[in-house]
């Protein structure tokens, strides 16, 4: 009996290990592609308007990542207009200068904001598209640039 429930765990182990292997490598085989707002402050690249992420057919696929952040870039900030109002009310700006703001950053700009795409995990890469207005903020709030 004894030799009996020490195969059965045995085997429920290796089930375990087999189950979660097979989780752990569907996850990693879906390839994803993101899309973000970023700044450059102090020489780094900060992001400060996320957007959703979407899935990609494979990891070679760029030109199909760069043209649906375009288009998504495009629909959410209005060809990227700092006072387009988003949803929620804020404008892209204001929602730019909460994200800073969260990070401690009230004061910033003028700089420009420019889209960037990631295939796969891979590097951040800038796309070309930017922000018709630099974008400033004042103690947290978005302000015209002088």
């Amino acid at each position: 009996m004894l030799v009996l429930i020490l195969l059965l765990t045995s085997k429920m182990k290796f089930l375990v290990i087999l189950c979660s292997l097979t989780v752990l490598t569907w996850a990693q085989e879906v390839p994803e592609c993101d899309c973000g707002a970023f700044i450059t402050e102090s020489a780094e690249e900060e992001e400060v308007f996320p957007m959703e992420a979407f899935d990609v057919e494979n990891c070679e696929d760029q030109k199909d990542c760069h043209d649906r952040c375009r288009t998504e870039w495009n629909e959410i900030t209005s060809e990227g207009d700092l006072n387009f109002e988003l949803p929620d009310g804020k404008t892209v700006g204001q929602s730019m200068c909460d994200d800073l703001a969260e990070e401690g950053k009230d004061v910033v700009g003028p700089t420009e904001v420019f889209l960037y795409v990631r295939l796969c995990d891979g590097p951040w890469e800038d796309d070309g598209e930017a922000t018709k207005e630099m974008l400033c903020c004042d103690a947290g709030q978005h302000e015209p640039c002088e």
